[in-house]
């Protein structure tokens, strides 16, 4: 949402664009002070914030292609924090392969 607007859902899109921005001015401002700011921006996680409950759900969301386990999402944050310093991720954006944004 912070990469494309959901017409469904103006206000949360806003908050994260708002987000978006903040990370790359933070970012900017960290430049030579050796910390690395970036963003993962997930799309539809198979969890409670889309009233994903049961493992049986999540299995055919994943079977089906339409969402992604937290623990994708917790996998990148270490691939992130793993990298050599001198690598910065800003923006990272994954999809489950058939979310059609």
């Amino acid at each position: 949402s912070g990469h494309q607007a959901i017409h469904w859902e103006p206000v949360y899109s806003a908050s994260k664009h708002a987000l978006q921005a903040f990370v790359h001015g933070l970012r900017r401002q960290m430049v030579g002070k050796g910390v690395r700011v970036g963003a993962i921006a997930p799309g539809v996680v198979l969890n409670n914030i889309w009233k994903v409950t049961q493992p049986e759900q999540v299995e055919r969301g994943i079977a089906e292609k339409t969402g992604l386990r937290s623990e994708d999402v917790a996998e990148l944050v270490v691939m992130m924090l793993s990298l050599p310093p001198h690598v910065n991720i800003r923006d990272l954006v994954v999809l489950p392969q058939s979310q059609d944004i």
